[in-house]
């Protein structure tokens, strides 16, 4: 799961130079290179201007010089840019951070410091990321170069304007400049698209003609002699993105959607049953941070992506306290399963890190007790993972142009239609079948003496916010009484002094695999069932919903899509019938 950061060295220029491909970068002038190569070959200085979306794809993210430049190019030409690109060994934060001294302009700076401070860990897989209030969406394959461009040719159903061809030269890095690998970028390719890279190679040249591309030399003296620019000549049909989408349900799950389509333009009808947004389980105070899985399964794929990207996403929002957690050992987290999670994603970033006894004892004090009422010999640090105030969050995220908010509002049956709504799912014909069922929870907020620093998980959790402190939840198969959950709540607490301030019940969906249902339904789409984790898990499910949507590529596997689609309890009692 974890990936090879490269390997790089610093010239006397202060540029960085790959030590295992044994080839630089980007050369002494880097910003006028992109320019030569990549941007005037192919015109995209006027394709952005005249475009409202457009989408790019590269080999070889590498040092980030050529997504920090079109996305700045981008911005100025008021256009909405889609960047996909792959890198096998990627740059670790630091290095990142220290191309900076690159870049001349104010824009491209700031873009790159936006992209240090939500750049993934070394993970394998998609990475999304959204720079400049959503208007730059960066999604970052860290792999195998093939991988990327057979998962481009079979999702991306929006196709390609451009590819960037900036890998090591090919005699360095063969597998990126491979034969077999130009005829899947045509697979990618809308109408028009064109392709430009800095090798010359009569190889290529004839490889990339082969799969479809018109190609010429372009001149590069005096800096080298030249480089090669194409354009696809094929025709593909793209699918037509709606101007208006409606989303049924105003809570956590229909609020995160409605800001990621917001931002790219689509203007969003967002529909509560109710009088009032958040009146579910987004009425809650939440720790958004993922109960992670050692087995390198989908539902773990799904469970990390769901928490890295909800950390992106929700950053500098109203009602998100990026405090950080820590998570003791649990009723399904015993010690060897913590270390063996630690041992799965260890030296992926400073995302997280192991908690000694000490460290333990710091920081959670008299809360450092296990399931088991031992004190906690270890635990799991979740750096930055914020305490959130679900119901201020859903108010910030709907702050944004282009979202009308009608409480108490009907439905309007010609409307694309997201079904986001927890509840009263019986009552809708499309979503009537699924199975689920609600787990009421109850949080009780009290006051101490001694507020926790950070965010305490294990039997339960304590959250402090604002000064006070939300301690749950219980899991409530059916309902309880108020005073039950109470007594149980207030039982973590042990010993410590406390003054108790008001408690909050809801019902969360969910369903009998534990996962969410997010995908396509009927004639239109459904994200619901998030559980006790839709905190953190609804910003991805609003991702992928919105890629569909948009015919753009999810930013999760295949194997992840499948268990969280819609369709899949139906597939799985065909299974078991045709067993028989």
């Amino acid at each position: 799961m974890t990936i090879t950061p490269a390997a790089i060295t610093w010239n006397d220029h202060g540029a960085p130079f790959n030590t295992h491909f044994g080839d630089i970068y980007f050369s002494h002038d880097g910003d006028a290179e992109v320019q030569r190569v990549f941007i005037q070959p192919a015109a995209l200085d006027s394709r952005l201007q005249s475009r409202q979306r457009f989408t790019i794809a590269e080999l070889g993210f590498g040092s980030a010089l050529n997504f920090i430049t079109l996305a700045a190019l981008a911005i100025r030409a008021g256009c909405r840019l889609h960047f996909l690109t792959v890198e096998l060994t990627p740059f670790r934060r630091a290095d990142l951070a220290r191309t900076r001294t690159r870049y001349r302009e104010a824009l491209a700076q700031s873009l790159l410091d936006e992209l240090v401070e939500v750049y993934p860990p070394l993970l394998s897989g998609w990475h999304r990321r959204q720079l400049a209030g959503g208007r730059i969406t960066l999604s970052l394959y860290f792999g195998d170069v093939h991988d990327f461009v057979s998962d481009l040719g079979s999702r991306q159903a929006a196709g390609v304007d451009a590819w960037l061809l900036d890998g090591f030269a090919p005699e360095k890095n063969p597998r990126m400049w491979a034969d077999t690998l130009f005829p899947q970028l045509a697979l990618a390719c809308r109408t028009g698209a064109t392709v430009t890279t800095f090798t010359s190679a009569g190889r290529v040249r004839r490889a990339l003609q082969s799969a479809g591309f018109e190609m010429r030399r372009v001149d590069q003296r005096p800096l080298k002699r030249e480089s090669l620019a194409g354009t696809w000549i094929g025709e593909r049909d793209t699918p037509t993105i709606p101007e208006q989408v409606q989303i049924v349900g105003a809570g956590i799950a229909g609020c995160s959607l409605a800001a990621h389509l917001a931002a790219q333009g689509i203007a969003v009808r967002l529909v509560e049953p109710f009088a009032a947004i958040a009146t579910g389980a987004s009425r809650m105070c939440a720790v958004q941070h993922a109960r992670l899985l050692p087995d390198g399964s989908a539902q773990a794929d799904w469970r990390v992506s769901s928490h890295l990207y909800s950390l992106a996403h929700t950053r500098g929002h109203d009602g998100v306290h990026p405090l950080g957690a820590l998570q003791l050992p649990g009723p399904n987290l015993d010690l060897p399963r913590l270390e063996r999670t630690l041992e799965c994603y260890a030296d992926s970033g400073e995302w997280l890190s192991a908690a000694d006894a000490q460290d333990v004892a710091r920081m959670a004090g008299p809360f450092a007790l296990s399931a088991t009422g031992t004190r906690a010999e270890a635990g799991l640090v979740f750096h930055g993972a914020p305490v959130v105030e679900l119901d201020r969050l859903c108010r910030s995220l709907i702050t944004q142009p282009g979202i009308e908010l009608c409480p108490n509002g009907a439905v309007v049956p010609e409307l694309p239609t997201v079904w986001a709504n927890a509840h009263g799912m019986a009552d809708i014909p499309v979503l009537s079948g699924l199975p689920t069922h609600s787990l009421w929870g109850q949080t009780e907020l009290v006051r101490l003496a001694d507020t926790p620093a950070l965010a305490i998980i294990g039997d339960g959790y304590l959250a402090p916010c604002r000064g006070q402190v939300w301690v749950g939840s219980t899991f409530e198969y059916s309902a309880w009484q108020p005073d039950r959950a109470t007594a149980t709540n207030l039982a973590r607490l042990g010993t410590v002094a406390h003054v108790w301030q008001d408690r909050r019940r809801a019902a969360r969906l969910t369903t009998p695999d534990r996962m969410p249902i997010v995908g396509p339904i009927g004639d239109g789409w459904v994200t619901t069932a998030h559980g006790s984790m839709g905190a953190t898990s609804a910003h991805l499910a609003a991702s992928v919903i919105q890629s569909q949507i948009m015919g753009w590529l999810p930013p999760i596997a295949p194997a992840v899509g499948a268990i969280i689609d819609p369709g899949r309890f139906a597939a799985r009692a065909a299974r078991r019938l045709n067993r028989r």
